[in-house]
């Protein structure tokens, strides 16, 4: 039993050559199930934060993007045919409800505005949750949660020392653009929080916000052991590369 947890791409703003060999990887793989962590798509067009590109992307370019990537995931994984994929929304793809507030509020509400229409993920089959959700690995007899994740500190395991000690269970999380591992024990049992990472292209000027540029590349694995335990692993990409159970994905 096999969940590939994929973090924040920020759509167009991802690295083409990590999002092509994590495309391979869950063709080559067939998991049980895929999570999508949120920050799919930027959606900077409707942010209120300026865009300092000298051609800025219009937002339908955006969507155009957005589900190309989300046609392809489906399209590479095998298991779409009895599945859903789940898609935890995050505070970009938020970003279209508070521009309607503000700028269209008869407008909220209506499904045909919302991302889930935007991006077509009903006519794809996945199950698609609100910001701020948190769901349940539920395969698993650890008491695991996912989510997109709502707090983010300076340094890897910062943030997941953060959301572990506010949800009190083990999960995993994105937002941060951090590889992490965080536990904490008791008499009782040992928790642990997982920072998802990121697929973003760092060099975009989407990102120019953040100078230090901490952050680390890759996606999480969750496979339930005979024990029914999870057991993770913590990819890193390096270069549009990385090595999962000794072969080797990339783009080319």
């Amino acid at each position: 039993m096999r969940t590939v947890v994929i973090p924040d791409l920020h759509i167009p703003y991802n690295d083409k050559r990590a999002t092509e060999a994590l495309l391979r990887f869950v063709k080559d793989t067939n998991p049980a199930r895929i999570v999508l962590l949120g920050d799919v798509v930027q959606c900077g067009a409707v942010s209120k934060f300026p865009d300092y590109s000298s051609k800025p992307m219009s937002f339908k370019d955006e969507l155009d993007q957005g589900k190309e990537f989300l046609n392809d995931l489906t399209f590479h994984w095998p298991n779409s045919i009895k599945y859903k994929i789940d898609y935890l929304l995050g505070n970009h793809e938020e970003r279209v409800q508070k521009y309607l507030v503000r700028n269209a509020g008869s407008l909220v509400g209506l499904e045909e505005v919302s991302i889930e229409s935007l991006l077509k993920t009903k006519e794809l089959g996945y199950a698609v949750y609100p910001p701020g959700t948190k769901i349940a690995l539920g395969a698993y007899k650890d008491n695991w949660i996912a989510e997109h994740g709502d707090r983010t500190s300076s340094y890897s395991a910062y943030t997941a020392r953060r959301m572990l000690e506010a949800r009190g269970v083990s999960g995993i999380s994105g937002h941060s653009h951090r590889l992490a591992a965080y536990y904490y024990s008791n008499y009782a049992r040992t928790d642990r929080w997982i920072e998802a990472g990121h697929l973003c292209d760092i060099s975009s000027h989407a990102f120019n916000y953040d100078t230090t540029k901490n952050w680390q590349q890759g996606f999480v694995i969750l496979d339930n052991n005979e024990l029914g335990k999870v057991e993770y692993k913590i990819v890193e990409i390096h270069k549009g590369k990385f090595v999962v159970d000794g072969v080797r994905y990339t783009s080319e």
